[in-house]
């Protein structure tokens, strides 16, 4: 939906202990790195980006 996909048709049989720790570490991962946030001195803060934009942006 507006450039937006989601694809969550995935199962895990009760016996796949090793295929659930799998799904449940990928689903607890943050979406951005902790390294690459820092708090400025204003109390705002900034996002490293994790490749340059080709405007030189980071």
């Amino acid at each position: 939906m507006d450039g937006f996909s989601l694809h969550a048709n995935t199962f895990v049989g009760p016996a796949a202990r090793d295929e659930l720790y799998k799904l449940v570490k990928y689903l607890c991962r943050p979406s951005i790195a902790g390294k690459r946030v820092t708090e400025q001195e204003d109390g705002r803060f900034r996002v490293a980006l994790k490749t340059a934009w080709r405007d030189g942006q980071t």
